[in-house]
């Protein structure tokens, strides 16, 4: 079976030049802190690394209050969704998608022989999923798997926790599967401490809020008998030793993420000020990036990469009159509002 294309935020190819200010991905603008750049650089790399990341997983579950059991550390959340998918011995079933929605665990579910149904929300109920389509859906398809994104990716919508609870209680034979890469750049930082029926499965990302994408770390919190499924469908050493290195200093790392998020929120503030200057249509949901509705967002993307600005078309979310940008520093935003006058008064 050909493996789908994917298109994330930051890809190479769109790169116009090392000086191109990158607004498509949602990362931390002022990361890493100068302690986590130490400590990767300091980090061994002439020793195996521990195959069970013993010292990290530990560390999450104690910030979690929960088992070392329930933490499995990934290569980054795209490989935890590609070992999750994996996990039932049986081939087929239906994996039921919250679109639009990160696309990374419908291309493994696919590859694994699932029939993708969705649920898509819509920018005129300012993209909110409500839950007696959910419960429809659920009651309808009996998928094996139910996958959201929550807080969302792109649209920074959130499902409060208890009604996740609810739908997971009530629908018990499917797996919830939570991807919270984004709960911490997000008023909801603090739910990721829930508790969760044991056929949900959060799914947790350090790229984001320490600025980390080249080492690929994330970790996944569930029942012991789902991590372990996933475990079981991993390599060995898949988590260098930089990474998991890393991630240790990510778990002291609190404030800063949160004195970030509260930078990054008023980065968001004045670029929603002049945004409305330009009358461009916007929605924002629970996170900080933006979506602005411009029209053709492929020839917006490529008429801005001529300014050396790289935003995110939504086209690959079926969003194609839509881009996502992520607010960086205010200087940054001045150079893409001057961009955007010039591209699109020509």
């Amino acid at each position: 079976m050909q493996l789908e294309s994917r298109i994330h935020g930051g890809i190479a190819q769109y790169q116009a030049s090392h000086h191109t200010l990158d607004f498509s991905v949602n990362i931390n603008p002022y990361g890493p802190s100068r302690r986590m750049e130490q400590v990767i650089r300091q980090a061994k790399y002439d020793e195996y690394p521990d195959p069970h990341c013993f010292k990290l997983r530990k560390a999450i579950s104690q910030w979690h209050h929960c088992d070392i059991n329930q933490i499995h550390i990934g290569n980054g959340a795209a490989e935890i969704f590609w070992s999750l998918a994996s996990t039932r011995q049986e081939s087929g079933g239906i994996a039921l998608i919250l679109e639009p929605t990160f696309s990374e665990f419908s291309v493994a579910c696919r590859q694994r022989g699932y029939d993708l149904r969705e649920v898509r929300s819509q920018s005129s109920h300012g993209f909110k999923h409500g839950i007696p389509s959910i419960e429809q859906a659920l009651t309808s398809f009996k998928p094996v798997f139910t996958y959201i994104c929550n807080p969302n990716s792109p649209t920074g919508t959130y499902i409060p926790g208890h009604q996740i609870r609810s739908l997971a209680t009530r629908f018990s034979e499917s797996i919830f599967v939570l991807d919270q890469a984004f709960i911490h750049m997000s008023p909801f930082s603090q739910d990721a401490r829930q508790d969760y029926p044991e056929n949900v499965v959060q799914i947790f990302s350090f790229t984001k809020d320490h600025s980390i994408p080249g080492i690929r770390l994330g970790y996944a919190k569930g029942s012991p008998s789902i991590i372990r499924n996933i475990s079981h469908q991993t390599p060995t050493w898949n988590v260098s030793s930089l990474a998991q290195a890393a991630g240790l200093q990510a778990c002291r790392e609190s404030n800063f993420v949160s004195q970030s998020y509260l930078q990054v929120q008023s980065n968001q503030d004045y670029l929603l000020r002049v945004i409305e200057d330009l009358g461009i249509p916007w929605h924002v949901g629970h996170c900080p990036f933006v979506l602005l509705n411009v029209g053709n967002a492929d020839r917006l993307q490529q008429n801005l990469l001529h300014h050396e600005i790289l935003v995110r078309s939504c086209s690959s979310y079926k969003l194609p009159g839509w881009i996502r940008v992520f607010p960086r520093p205010k200087p940054d935003i001045d150079q893409l509002i001057h961009a955007l006058k010039k591209v699109v008064e020509s």
